[in-house]
Order: C-alpha cells, then sequence, then structure tokens
C-alpha cells in the first residue's frame, strides 16, 4: 500500500499541470492552484475561471479560498461577478468575503459607507457606535440578511450591525 501511494504522488508530481487540474482529485487541484498563485497569481486565476462553470458548489467555494494568497485589485472583476451572480450562497459569501478584503473595491467601499454614519465621535473623545435603525433592503443585494438566525443570540439591531462591520476592511478601522 505505500509503494502505491508513493508511486501515485510521484506520477501526479510529474504530470503536467492541466492533467492534474483535469484529472485530479479536488485535493490535488487545491494543492496545484495554491502553488500556482503563489508564482504566477493571474494563471491561477484564469485557470480557476474557465472551470468555474464545470464544478460542483462545494469544489467551487474550496477552490475560490484558494485566491486569498496573492489577493490582488486584478481579482476583483471575477469575484464581484460571483458574489452576485453565482448561484451557490456559499460562492458568494466566499466571493464577499474575499472582496472586502480588497480595500479599493466596490464592495469594501459600499461597506465603509454605510457603516460610516453608525459610528461618531462622541463625549470625551470616544467613538459610539450605534446600529441601525432599520433594514435597508438594498442590502440583502451585498450579503447582508434583514433576518437574523434564530438561534442567534443578538438582538435584531445588533445582528444588522455586525454584518455590516464583519464587510469592512480592517484597514478601515484605522
Amino acid at each position: 500500500y505505500a509503494a502505491e501511494n508513493v508511486s501515485s504522488a510521484t506520477n501526479t508530481e510529474s504530470t503536467s499541470p492541466d492533467t492534474r487540474w483535469q484529472e485530479g482529485t479536488l485535493a490535488q487541484r487545491l494543492q496545484l492552484l495554491q502553488g500556482e498563485r503563489q508564482s504566477q497569481p493571474s494563471a491561477a486565476r484564469e485557470r480557476l475561471q474557465a472551470s468555474l462553470a464545470d464544478l460542483p458548489a462545494k469544489e467551487r467555494a474550496e477552490l475560490l479560498a484558494v485566491l486569498q494568497t496573492g489577493l490582488s485589485a486584478e481579482d476583483d472583476t471575477l469575484l464581484t461577478s460571483l458574489a452576485s451572480q453565482d448561484r451557490s450562497r456559499e460562492v458568494r459569501q466566499m466571493a464577499r468575503s474575499l472582496l472586502v478584503q480588497l480595500p479599493g473595491s466596490a464592495i469594501s467601499q459600499r461597506a465603509c459607507a454605510r457603516l460610516a454614519p453608525h459610528l461618531v465621535l462622541g463625549a470625551r473623545q470616544r467613538w459610539v457606535i450605534t446600529p441601525p435603525e432599520a433594514a435597508d433592503p438594498s442590502w440583502k443585494n451585498e450579503g447582508i440578511e434583514a433576518e437574523r438566525p434564530t438561534h442567534d443570540k443578538l438582538g435584531e439591531r445588533a445582528w444588522w450591525l455586525y454584518q455590516l462591520a464583519r464587510q469592512v476592511p480592517l484597514s478601515w478601522w484605522q
């Protein structure tokens, strides 16, 4: 058994990247994409983009997460498209979470604009954040749910604030 695994690993490493991508397991494709992403981010993105339509949702989401490595403004177009149009909620959420990490992305700019009115410098130079009074119907397009999950202990307004705050890039808080 051990000899088979070594042989299989060796064969996998000696095959072309295209063959490994087409015929490999999800783990092998993840490994290939991760390696490509470190050395050739654009090529990795293009490889993934070319295959997305043929992949099941779970695989699309897992492979999309690899774009975290070397994430750049060049990824914005693909991620924006997936965030708004992919048929899988999991893929849309993954794309949005990556977009939020791009400070210049439209989604992160909208997130900052949505949250800014709720954060004010109060008395004694202390920041005060207040939750929204009502849900905005446009939030749904940004992945913000108006109804909080029944198992969640946050109140309705706190749930909205939590979702708004998590979409803002960490750099914005400085």
